[in-house]
């Protein structure tokens, strides 16, 4: 017994003696997540391991150190705020654990870099505003530091702004601009610079009633529910295209919010940012569905060994996927050529085609769906370099005015989001939010089309919710400098 006591304590004088470590971007904005830059004054975090014991924050710059005090803390994660007096410019800062000292994270010190605070404390999604119920909210957050010029853009459209406080968590009192579009997701930033933009967060815009969630896309409502979810895409690569359906049946009962922030879909003309949740390599071509359904955790619901989408006499069988109950996953039809492999010729030529499937959890279903609506990136190939000092202007023809077009500019895990109508036949996604991107090669811009009419309803017994859409999907790398 004596030696099992030894033994323990040794382990955890061993465990209390490792090394801090901070995780690789590790030190970010509180509300916002962003690891850009750090103001005087505001509220951040250190993500990492082995904060064990007393702890200290040291941030270092030329000759000059300084300690930030620490307001609560975990093994893994340390809130703190940026003294007032760092220098301004590069720093480093590192963490104390019981006397051990962690490696240098560099940091950036900023006079002002505004975070949003959200519902989720993600970052994204909902924000943390109040509504007073006379047109005017309030939205908190951190980092205003000592910026002077502070703008509210509501929609994309300036709102004005009523009452500035400012403290460790600042509070913003604007009034909501009369002609900010309406909608359940509307995008809020703050910017205190021309180009210096917060995090992107939602919130309700309506003149009358409850807001409403645009009817083509309501998967931000769907937690709490049972329901399904068919999409089928044509993915034209530069030298390829690729016909694909996925289906997902879901119980989110458990859920009470999605787990990203793609399905809160911005109303049509305007944009949002985030930090996603994509892997750097991950392709939102040839996985669109895949990534909105990844938003959208829950346990899998059984609609059969199979779900079948039929064009004339021609069958094509989408398969339960391997480890993932719920989920019916297929390539159609390609015209890529593959050495050694037979091809399936592409699907989703023309003609509405015919779903189906049905088990023990969903009922047998039989529903048309028209294939995806081609159109045209008519300046495709002039995109190939994005300055985030300027607006990028994205063109099109077609599909028309029933559908709307989703913009999406990344590089690495950040996003701008935009939705445009589709017959407008062009688009400007803002500086403001290119500069949230990082600057390097590897950057995509994918070109979506959703269909705001001719969307269907799975008609299956034990579903609450359901979506079928067709959409058509181009994509184009980019360097953004």
């Amino acid at each position: 017994m004596v030696c099992v006591t030894l033994l323990l304590a040794s382990t955890a004088a061993g465990a209390q003696a490792q090394e801090p470590v901070i995780g690789g971007n590790g030190v970010w904005n509180a509300a916002s997540r962003l690891p850009a830059a750090l103001a005087r004054g505001s509220l951040f975090v250190v993500e990492g391991a082995n904060f064990h014991g007393p702890l200290q924050v040291r941030i270092a710059a030329g000759s000059r150190a300084v300690m930030a005090p620490i307001h609560e803390a975990t093994s893994r994660r340390i809130e703190a705020r940026m003294p007032s007096n760092v220098p301004l410019g590069d720093a480093t800062l590192t963490v104390s654990a019981a006397g051990r000292v962690s490696h240098a994270a560099t940091v950036r010190i900023t006079s002002s870099s505004f975070g949003i605070y959200s519902a989720n404390g993600l970052g994204w999604g909902p924000g943390a505003i109040a509504l007073s119920g006379n047109g005017i909210a309030v939205l908190s957050g951190t980092g205003l530091g000592t910026a002077g010029v502070i703008q509210v853009l509501v929609g994309g459209i300036r709102a004005r702004v009523v009452q500035v406080r400012r403290g460790a968590k600042d509070e913003i009192t604007f009034a909501i601009p009369r002609k900010a579009p309406q909608s359940c997701w509307v995008p809020v930033q703050v910017l205190t610079g021309p180009e210096q933009a917060s995090n992107t967060v939602s919130m309700p815009v309506s003149a009358v009633g409850p807001c409403q969630t645009p009817a083509y896309f309501p998967l931000a409502t769907w937690a709490g529910k049972r329901v399904g979810l068919v999409v089928v895409s044509r993915t034209v690569h530069p030298d390829y295209t690729e016909d694909e359906a996925l289906a997902a049946f879901l119980d989110l009962r458990s859920t009470k919010a999605p787990s990203g922030p793609l399905v809160y879909l911005p109303p049509r003309g305007t944009c949002a940012f985030y930090q996603t949740t994509l892997d750097s390599e991950a392709s939102l071509a040839t996985s669109f569905a895949a990534v909105l359904l990844g938003e959208l955790p829950g346990s899998g619901l059984n609609a059969g060994i199979r779900v079948t989408a039929a064009s004339g006499k021609t069958l094509r069988s989408v398969p339960a996927a391997m480890g993932a109950p719920g989920v019916y996953k297929a390539g159609l039809g390609s015209s890529r050529p593959e050495a050694g492999r037979r091809r399936l010729p592409l699907f989703l030529n023309s003609g509405d085609l015919r779903i189906a499937g049905g088990g023990s959890d969903v009922g047998a279903f039989v529903f048309s769906q028209p294939p995806p609506a081609p159109f045209e990136w008519t300046n495709r190939e002039a995109l190939r370099q994005a300055d985030r000092g300027r607006t990028l202007r994205v063109e099109w023809k077609g599909p028309g005015s029933g559908f709307a077009m989703a913009i999406l500019v990344s590089n690495g895990r950040s996003m701008c989001y935009c939705i445009a109508p589709a017959e407008q036949q062009h688009f400007e996604v803002p500086s403001y939010l290119l500069r949230l991107l990082p600057a390097g090669e590897g950057g995509t811009i994918h070109l979506i089309s959703l269909p705001v009419k001719d969307f269907r309803k799975i008609p299956a017994a034990g579903l609450d919710s359901t979506l079928a859409f067709s959409t058509t999907i181009q994509q184009a790398a980019v360097n953004i400098h």
